[in-house]
């Protein structure tokens, strides 16, 4: 194995594996930069509750009183003249109504008959007092409770004060709210007749969503209450507003004002004193036709004691904002269902522990799937991002519903989902590149084709086998035994090294599997576990190249003072048992059979021919192109049945030479009996005294041995 590869593969595979933890990291410090869009991905979540699960039908006193498609029919076109304003708000007053007028009436009535005949350029009639339909409308407004509309700006305006006070704990608030210099006002003397005036301004999101509605501004540096904020104080009878922001005693959380209180009131703000728009159902506040109203279609009782919010509700009339649950709404009703929203607690407030906690919830699931997909496998860490999933879902959906809480489940949901696939491709990766390695790593001493076989197929991985007709090769390095005593315990490891990874290499060149190493022995299998219909004509390949390899190594280690011997080379084909053998704990992939005793016996069998390389007939009769003479018909130890093997010639080194064609007719008379046997080979053991198998057969023959059977006594 190289060393040095497993070390880059065990540090790579730390390294990809931190990822993970860096991607729980990143989404904490994306999470603790608090950035626009995270926020308004938070948003959009609770605007998802608000449609989805829309709060509950509570009675408050809050009705509108509006002016319809109806109201225009009969009394003609928007803006009415004043003194249709004041009948209708004459008759709320008769009723004790607290009156929320949301129309601003900032520029004196063109409809008022002084201005009528102004207007046309004549003088009224003489003697007669033209009625101000402003002073009318403002005669009637100061008669009962009424709080009039104003709209904050930068531009042109009046100085405005606020007529209610304001007591404040903690931090300067002025420095949280939205800064205006002037205010756009009902005209005199309508405004004056106010008890007090409301600032109407709002602001959606970036998507268009109105979702905080501001109940406190700074106008030319003094505090300035919003519209809502001015309803209750007024409804409730208080004198004045109290501001709480940090700093004051027991008093924490995010540097800003922290709740309104006007009465019994309290509102939870954000640090810039703004509510939560929270809309009930749309069926929650009762609605009244201003024209039923001028009309006296509706009594008295219907209007006493009510916050009626008056205001157009007619089309193309004013602007029209999209609230959370989706709804397009007037500025009227806007306003009367933030009063609503107020009077019936339904509350939504964002805790100062909150950022924390979110931070916190994120590193905890992070942390816990990363340890869950590493450790507890793909499905174990499914189920445990899924109950991650479930319980910030859980979380989110209880605080919102029942504790009117705004937590943030998009950063714990993105990390869970982000991290569980960053996660899954790691894992994915490591395995890859783990089974990667242990393909190289295996490959040292399994063959690739086995490898890759396994890789592909593994349901091979189990016990069994099947009946195959396969060829092998059986190699063995005489004299070894004795080299293992001569050789440094040093040198050992380097000559077998690389004795055997230069077979080992031929024998993957042929696409062989090697089936063990037994010392200096290399077995080889050709035709499994890929079928191989060739696998005879490659093992005698394998062979012939081995043979070829050895020889050289042999030359090369003896011209070093290295006493290497020959290596010996068995080759035989056959039917045989193979597949997985083995325990639970432990496989093996072998062959069982008489055709790998055999081929190992005929390895064994050259030292008595003085060969280097035996083949069996079986092998021979499956190689088309076979060359090469017959040794004899072998009685192998422990048979009966003789064998015909044969020294085989390889193509690439040319013809047959004389000896082998010699040897080949001399081997026919041997086969026959005759006594011109014996003659024939002592002449060819004279004429070629390098040929061991003539000198074999010529020694034989003269010890009185005849034919071609040789019955061998050793293994």
């Amino acid at each position: 194995m190289n060393w040095r590869k497993q070390n880059d593969y065990l540090m790579g595979t730390r390294t990809v594996r931190t990822l993970p933890l860096l991607i729980v990291m990143l989404m904490l410090a994306i999470q603790a930069m608090s950035l626009e869009e995270i926020e308004v991905l938070r948003e959009r979540a609770a605007d998802m509750l608000i449609r989805h699960f829309p709060a509950a039908v509570t009675e408050t006193p809050v009705i509108i009183v509006e002016i319809d498609e109806a109201s225009l029919s009969a009394l003609g076109q928007w803006p009415f003249p004043r003194d249709i304003l004041a009948g209708v708000i004459k008759r709320l007053n008769a009723a004790g109504s607290l009156i929320a007028m949301t129309i601003l009436t900032a520029e004196p009535d063109s409809a008022s008959p002084q201005r009528v005949f102004d207007r046309m350029g004549i003088p009224p009639p003489a003697g007669i007092k033209l009625p101000d339909s402003d002073a009318i409308l403002a005669q009637v407004v100061a008669s009962g409770l009424a709080i009039g509309p104003a709209v904050m700006t930068n531009g042109s305006g009046e100085q405005l004060r606020s007529r209610s006070g304001f007591a404040q704990t903690g931090n300067d608030p002025l420095i949280y709210l939205p800064r205006f210099s002037r205010a756009i006002v009902p005209t005199e003397p309508i405004g004056t007749a106010y008890n007090a005036l409301g600032a109407i301004n709002m602001q959606t999101d970036r998507d268009g969503v109105l979702r905080w509605i501001p109940l406190l501004f700074a106008l030319d540096g003094q505090l300035f209450p919003g519209f809502p904020t001015e309803v209750l104080r007024l409804a409730q009878g208080a004198g004045s507003t109290l501001v709480k922001t940090t700093g004051a005693s027991g008093e924490s959380g995010d540097n800003g004002i922290i709740a309104i209180r006007t009465g019994a009131a309290e509102i939870p703000t954000d640090k810039h004193g703004r509510l939560r728009f929270v809309p009930g159902p749309t069926t929650a506040i009762p609605r009244l036709s201003f024209h039923d109203i001028l009309t006296g279609n509706v009594t008295a009782d219907q209007l006493e004691g009510r916050i009626v919010v008056v205001g157009v509700n007619a089309g193309g009339i004013g602007e029209r904002y999209t609230d959370p649950s989706g709804l397009r709404l007037t500025a009227m009703d806007v306003q009367a269902q933030v009063i609503e929203q107020i009077l019936s607690g339904r509350l939504l407030t964002r805790p100062d522990w909150a950022p924390g906690g979110e931070l916190l919830t994120t590193a905890l699931t992070g942390i816990l799937l990363i340890v869950a997909c590493r450790y507890l496998g793909a499905v174990m860490a499914g189920l445990v991002g899924t109950g991650g999933l479930l319980a910030v879902l859980s979380l989110w959906f209880a605080a919102h519903q029942h504790y009117g809480m705004i937590v943030d489940p998009v950063m714990p949901v993105s990390t869970i989902i982000v991290t569980f696939l960053g996660v899954s491709l790691v894992e994915r990766w490591v395995a890859e590149r783990k089974s990667k390695w242990i393909r190289g790593a295996f490959a040292s001493y399994v063959s690739p084709n086995l490898v890759n076989t396994l890789t592909r197929n593994p349901d091979a991985l189990q016990l069994g086998g099947e009946r195959k007709e396969l060829s092998f090769v059986f190699t063995d390095l005489a004299g070894f035994t004795s080299l293992v005593e001569q050789l440094k315990p040093d040198e050992l490891p380097v000559l077998l090294s690389s004795y055997l990874d230069g077979m080992t290499r031929i024998t993957f060149r042929h696409d062989g599997t090697i089936d063990k190493f037994v010392g200096d022995a290399v077995h080889v299998i050709f035709g499994a576990p890929v079928d191989q219909p060739d696998h005879a004509q490659r093992a005698l390949a394998c062979a012939f190249e081995m043979q070829q390899f050895a020889r050289a190594f042999a030359v090369e280690k003896n011209a070093a003072g290295i006493a290497v011997g020959e290596t010996r080379i068995g080759v035989n084909t056959g039917p045989v048992v193979i597949g997985n053998f083995g325990g639970s704990t432990m496989f093996d992939y072998t062959a069982h059979g008489d055709a790998i005793n055999t081929a190992a016996r005929l390895e064994s069998a050259n030292k008595q021919f003085g060969t280097d390389l035996c083949v069996s007939e079986m092998t021979a009769l499956h190689c088309p192109d076979f060359q090469g003479r017959l040794i004899g018909e072998l009685i192998l130890k422990g048979k009966t049945i003789p064998l015909k093997t044969y020294e085989p010639w390889s193509a690439e080194n040319g013809p047959l030479p004389a000896a082998w064609q010699e040897y080949s007719d001399a081997y026919k008379l041997l086969e026959s009996g005759t006594d011109d046997a014996t003659r024939i080979f002592y002449e060819l053991r004279t004429k070629y005294p390098a040929d061991s198998l003539i000198a074999y057969h010529a020694d034989r023959l003269t010890r009185g041995q005849t034919g071609s059977l040789l019955t061998l006594t050793e293994k």
